[in-house]
């Protein structure tokens, strides 16, 4: 499960090597890749020549979406290389492209792509004399206002890492008129302050040589290009590298040795790309720069030596950078490993921002500052992102319980515990998630939390072959027999998993009843159950059903369209889903969702959950998309979405899985599957729907609500571009809804 987003949002590509002889170019990987490139050169006002890279549109669309303009930029020893050298599945500019994007990328000064200057040579000492400063107040102003006046735009999103970050700071702090031009600005790996850092390319000589810095010996760190010698590269490879660590050949990068790595996290096919990818360069005034931030524990401007201070800055000492005028919209992205951008400075930094929408804190103990080359799947780390996490991030008190249903499938149910309470909340995922769902986003959104303020025990249960609930008593899902268990739909999920979780949670809490909350699947499982064994009616106090799928005769889903025609074809089947467990092929994907996906929607059309429920980009938080890419799809049967392909099929059925004719004689002693039983269902009701979900429609909750006499309310959600996962993954317009249904709840009471 490729955790794409974060690269939006977290992973960034950092890949060094030297200036000379590159063989491989921005322009030949986005090429390579079949986007359109283009290549923009603008003149800086003391004359330096930068080049921007820009991809109008992706490779679907003609052209990007209005006004979404997006400008992301590099950090210390890079370019604009790292954001598409990892591929059109995983490099940041291409995945922005597909979501609607007109992306342009920068290349600040000294670096492989802008080593020109109208007058000077970089043979010239004169052609290196600046540090990120001058990066920050007159590159980055010069390319934000080309991009604006070639593009028309009046705002533009913004996306750093390190030195890109410090730039964003310093630009906005020294000239606060360009905070209006940010729409939003994610930054990652945020440096500024610097008195905790532990990298030792920069610890090791700023603490040999204390206030000197000004007068670093040439050979030390290079002579005005940043080139460090042997003897510094020696020194500090001795820190970091011995010569049995599997990847020390990465000793010899400044890149690793400055921001530091973990050899556990590296994946031997990026290796080969540091290899080939050998991007750019830097001054040794940008080295000394955060040399002297972490001596001085301030955020300051460049120490020239008292002489020189008095002259520029009429001070002995270089004044602060005026962080507190920096306003515009910011999300912050660090972890506790990154010896760049340590936790205290960074928390430091963000405690004297006021316009810091998001702080997210990376829960993976791994990750360092080139975790974001070196991590880039869900598959790469262990435990990344999970419920357990998710929860105790808010800290809520977390549980993990396991309970074996009667055909020998172990599952995981997660609880956040009340143990007072006599109220007591089950909560069941849609397909292809988990109960991370339930709790992704924050206290006010999410709906166990909301339920666990309320005074709620809360319980998560987990299907079988999701992510928490891949164990069988004889069969392996990779193994062997794994036909065998994958041998399920959602009707044994409804029959099996949910009754010997409701089972469990009764005999742990002592309670006869619980209240019963299910998105999608969830609520599939809950008619299955109900109406084939009717014993558990008793056991529910009410039901709260979230974009209900059960009759499918008004879908206008793309992707049942697309499977009902070849629902007979097994073997194309497989090819587009996957054998026994769900799991489409990339390429297969891709050629899906140019079949299945809106063009005007942009979906994140490499995760299949979304091409299988749609998927509208105004509604869900943007913020949230790193965790839902890593914890999502959650795993599947194939079986399940053919059994609602069958569904679409039947129109206005809802039938046991179809097995051929032959088998269903077997199954049922009837040539087609039967109908569950819904006369059966006697539980109290509530349906939550919205006005555009395209599996959950409106006529047809309508029409399964008037099937039901239990039924206690129906309620439309009418917001605008709320869709089937905006239940899940929505902010503000979900608060609305968990009103109304804790207010329903309340009313069973």
């Amino acid at each position: 499960m490729a955790y794409h987003f974060i690269a939006l949002a977290i992973f960034l590509p950092m890949i060094l090597g030297s200036t000379a002889n590159r063989n491989v170019t921005t322009e030949s990987l986005v090429r390579a890749a079949n986007y359109p490139i283009e290549t923009h050169t603008v003149t800086t006002s003391d004359g330096y020549i930068l080049t921007l890279h820009r991809i109008p549109h992706s490779s679907r669309l003609s052209q990007s979406e209005p006004g979404k303009v997006v400008l992301i930029q590099h950090g210390l020893l890079c370019s604009s290389s790292d954001f598409v050298v990892l591929g059109k599945e995983k490099g940041l500019a291409y995945l922005l492209s597909e979501l609607g994007f007109d992306v342009w990328l920068g290349n600040a000064r000294g670096n492989y792509y802008s080593r020109k200057h109208i007058s000077l040579k970089p043979s010239s000492s004169k052609f290196w004399d600046f540090s990120w400063h001058e990066i920050a107040i007159i590159d980055m102003p010069t390319m934000i206002d080309y991009i604006r006046s070639v593009t028309g735009v009046q705002k533009i999103t913004y996306i750093g890492h390190s030195q890109g970050t410090t730039g964003f700071f310093i630009l906005n702090s020294l000239k606060p008129e360009y905070n209006d031009v940010f729409e939003s600005a994610h930054m990652l790996s945020p440096v500024a302050y610097m008195s905790h850092i532990t990298a030792p390319l920069l610890t090791i000589p700023a603490a040999l040589l204390g206030n000197s810095l000004v007068s670093l010996p040439l050979d030390l760190l290079g002579n005005a290009e940043f080139n460090p010698s042997k003897s510094l590269m020696d020194i500090v490879a001795s820190v970091l590298c011995n010569k049995e660590r599997p990847n020390y050949e990465l000793c010899s990068n400044p890149l690793f040795l400055a921001a530091g790595f973990d050899e556990d996290t590296v994946d031997p096919a990026i290796l080969e790309l540091v290899k080939q990818s050998t991007p750019s360069g830097a001054s040794t005034g940008q080295f000394k720069h955060y040399m002297q931030l972490y001596n001085s524990a301030k955020f300051c401007q460049f120490d020239h030596g008292p002489i020189k201070n008095l002259a520029k800055y009429r001070s002995l000492t270089p004044p602060d950078y005026p962080i507190e005028k920096v306003r515009a919209p910011m999300y912050m992205y660090y972890s506790d490993n990154d010896i760049l951008a340590a936790i205290e400075d960074v928390e430091k930094l963000i405690s004297k921002l006021s316009t810091v929408r998001q702080a997210y804190r990376i829960p993976v103990k791994t990750f360092d500052h080139l975790g974001q080359i070196l991590i880039f799947d869900c598959g790469d780390i262990d435990n990344v992102i999970r419920t357990e996490t998710l929860v105790k991030r808010y800290n809520y008190p977390y549980e993990e319980h396991t309970v074996q249903t009667e055909d020998g499938y172990i599952l995981k149910i997660h609880r956040i515990p009340n143990s007072n309470s006599g109220q007591v909340a089950f909560l069941m995922h849609g397909l292809q998630a988990s109960s991370s769902d339930w709790c992704i986003s924050d206290p006010q959104n999410s709906l166990a939390y909301i339920l666990a303020d309320a005074g709620f025990d809360v319980w998560m249960g987990n299907s079988r072959g999701n992510t928490y609930s891949r164990h069988h008593i004889k069969y392996n899902p990779n193994g062997l027999f794994k036909e065998k268990f994958w041998n399920f739909s959602w009707h044994e999920i409804g029959t099996f998993d949910v009754p010997a979780m409701i089972d469990y949670v009764r005999s742990k809490t002592g309670v006869e009843q619980v209240t019963y909350f299910g998105h999608s699947q969830g609520t599939t499982a809950f008619f299955v159950m109900s109406s084939k064994r009717p014993e558990y009616n008793k056991m529910i106090e009410a039901a709260h059903l979230l974009a209900p799928v059960v009759f499918l005769g008004n879908a206008t889903n793309r992707f049942l369209r697309f499977l009902g025609p070849i629902l007979g074809n097994l073997e194309l089947l497989q090819s587009v889903l996957g054998s026994n467990e769900l799991k489409p092929g990339k390429i297969m994907m891709a050629g899906l969702c140019n079949l299945v996906c809106p063009k005007n929607d942009l979906i994140l059309y490499q995760n299949s959950m979304f091409v299988i429920s749609g998927f509208t980009n105004e509604t869900v938080n943007k913020t949230l998309i790193p965790d839902i890419m890593c914890t999502t799809p959650a795993g599947a049967s194939t079986n399940q979405p053919i059994h609602y392909a069958q569904n679409y099929d039947a129109k206005g059925h809802f039938r046991e899985f179809d097995h051929g004719q032959s088998d269903n004689l077997k199954a049922y002693n009837s040539p087609n599957p039967p109908d569950y039983p819904l006369e059966n269902i006697d539980v109290p009701m509530f349906f939550y729907y919205s006005a555009i979900d395209n599996l959950s429609t409106e006529k047809d909750v309508l029409f399964l609500s008037e099937k039901c006499p239990t039924t206690v309310g129906v309620t439309k959600i009418e917001s605008r571009g709320f869709d089937h996962l905006a239940f899940m993954y929505t902010d503000n317009l979900g608060i609305k809804l968990h009103k109304i249904i804790m207010a329903n709840v309340a009313s069973m009471q």
